[in-house]
């Protein structure tokens, strides 16, 4: 006969049995081995009682049914049955009781609800078998000993996720604290605390901080070497980063500390990645850029593909309305070129030394504009092509810019494309020396001009 010594009254998983000691057989002393009879239980970090780290402050402890009972280190010795079998017998026994799977909405989200017995809380190893695994695991709070509320860890709501179980942790759970399950590895996930007027902050961990970032992002840029081989090299390179980033490179340590708050950004995989929030693309490459130009680092645009390597860049001053940029590449031109198409940001100007360049775009047309002294010259242009070509012949001081296009002398301040007859611009195009347009091109471009032309009002 085993016998044990219970205090069945005793609501404390972690306290040993009381000084005076209620003697409980029953069902035990019919076992001839009380391992069928071990179980695990959540509970907070803390106590005598035999018992294994899930993560910092929350622990599986082992207990004895069906009243639940801390097992103590003496009573694994009297059974004669070690730590690590108790443990694993107790893991298998809990793994048997099931838990019920329901949906509860907290605020902007719906968690989902795991319940059981005091003892399924053993099943947080086995989160894999529920419908609540995202991309990167899940993040789940164990509100009680058979009670979690746990969320997929993926897509843009994850803050908001975040938040409302750390609400929950912080008001109603065993610990105050948010995990994180990946690949049945459970860590910490995040901290909370009340603040004086009652609302609650949640701390992410810097490691899954980094994974927010990435999750709620609207653009992310890859920081790769400048001596990189194109955009499909580094594409590759940014594929790996992301599942596995490496040893952080001390150059990219150092540029995510230097990261200004005023930037928008974050960085992760080890300063590799940046992640930028909101709709301002243009405001977070030139910050990308900005930071990386005196590196020899390259950023890759991973949502056009676009490599902006500062090895091809030329110094000459490039501004939009509402934006500077620190150098010019041919990639980069190229980008600035199609995103002209932005009714609200419709301008590209480089100077150097007093005299600039200027392209500007209305509906489908492109106005050139030189100004050199009090000189000014113009030419429109329906071909990217030709205004990328002759911008990056003027910003390396190649003459060939001069003769690619028909320039014509105008006065400052002429009116320009907007008020532009169709035959104007189709004269344009056919007085540059090396036409670019197809017969086909001539044609739908002369149809184009000619609706143009008549959506004037009479007398223009």
């Amino acid at each position: 006969m085993v016998e044990v010594t219970l205090d069945p009254w005793g609501d404390d998983l972690m306290t040993p049995p009381s000084d005076a000691p209620r003697t409980h057989a029953g069902s035990v002393a019919e076992q001839t081995d009380p391992r069928g009879l071990l179980r695990l239980r959540l509970a907070a970090a803390g106590g005598p009682a035999v018992h294994r780290m899930v993560a910092p402050g929350l622990v599986e402890v082992l207990t004895l049914a069906p009243l639940g009972r801390a097992v103590t280190p003496e009573l694994l010795a009297e059974w004669e049955i070690g730590v690590e079998e108790a443990l694993a017998s107790a893991e298998a026994n809990s793994g048997a009781e099931s838990l019920e799977l329901g949906w509860e909405g907290r605020g902007e989200t719906d968690l989902a609800v795991l319940t059981g017995s005091e003892f399924a809380g053993a099943h947080i190893r086995r989160l894999e078998h529920y419908p609540v695994i995202g991309q990167h695991g899940a993040l789940f709070v164990a509100a009680g000993a058979g009670e979690l509320y746990a969320h997929p860890l993926c897509g843009p709501d994850s803050e908001v996720v975040l938040d409302a179980l750390g609400t929950i942790a912080c008001s109603a759970a065993i610990t105050s604290s948010v995990f994180w399950w990946q690949d049945r590895v459970i860590r910490l996930a995040a901290t909370t605390a009340t603040r004086a007027d009652g609302s609650v902050e949640v701390r992410p961990t810097p490691e899954l901080r980094s994974v927010l970032d990435g999750l709620t992002a609207t653009h992310e840029f890859a920081l790769l070497p400048a001596d990189i081989d194109g955009a499909l090299e580094a594409l590759e390179i940014y594929s790996r980063l992301r599942t596995d980033p490496g040893r952080p490179d001390p150059a990219l340590r150092a540029l995510s500390i230097d990261l200004d708050p005023a930037y928008g950004l974050t960085a992760g995989a080890g300063g590799a990645i940046l992640h930028a929030r909101g709709h301002d693309r243009a405001h977070h490459l030139l910050a990308a850029l900005n930071l990386t130009k005196d590196r020899d680092l390259a950023v890759l645009d991973i949502a056009t593909g676009c490599l902006y390597n500062p090895r091809e860049r030329v110094e000459v001053e490039v501004t939009m309305p509402d934006h500077t940029l620190p150098y010019l590449t041919p990639a980069l031109l190229a980008d600035l070129i199609t995103a002209a198409a932005d009714p609200n940001d419709p301008d590209l100007t480089l100077t150097r030394a007093g005299d600039r360049i200027r392209a500007h775009r209305h509906e489908y047309v492109y106005q050139l504009e030189t100004r050199t002294g009090t000189e000014c010259s113009r030419v429109y242009t329906v071909l990217p092509v030709v205004v990328r070509e002759v911008l990056w012949a003027w910003a390396c001081e190649d003459p060939d810019w001069k003769t690619a296009v028909g320039w014509r002398k105008v006065a400052p301040g002429a009116p320009g494309v907007e008020s532009a007859r169709g035959l104007e611009i189709l004269q344009d195009e056919l007085a540059a020396p090396t036409s670019r347009l197809t017969v086909e091109g001539l044609a739908l471009l002369d149809q184009f001009l000619g609706l143009r032309d008549r959506a004037l009002p009479a007398g223009e």
